[in-house]
């Protein structure tokens, strides 16, 4: 369990979506661009939760990999060692 995603990590999420201000209606748009590139299903309430939308206890593994290979990292630990 992961009790905060890197704040560098949603940047570059939102880099890549073309997003400046995230909103509620944004985060099903970043849910389904994460299916089609990778594979990789989180749900927009997940989503929702990265970018503090909805209140969260922490996260799991498997949501940083996933936002991390989203944005071009093989998984969070290598996103992390490059910071």
């Amino acid at each position: 369990m992961v009790a905060n995603i890197h704040d560098d990590l949603k940047k570059l999420v939102l880099l890549k979506c073309g997003i400046n201000e995230i909103t509620v209606q944004d985060c099903k748009e970043i849910s389904h661009s994460i299916f089609i590139q990778d594979k990789n299903y989180l749900s927009e309430h997940t989503i929702r939760g990265v970018f503090g939308l909805k209140p969260m206890n922490g996260y799991s593994l498997f949501v940083c990999d996933c936002l991390s290979q989203f944005v071009g990292y093989q998984h969070y630990a290598a996103f992390l060692s490059e910071q």
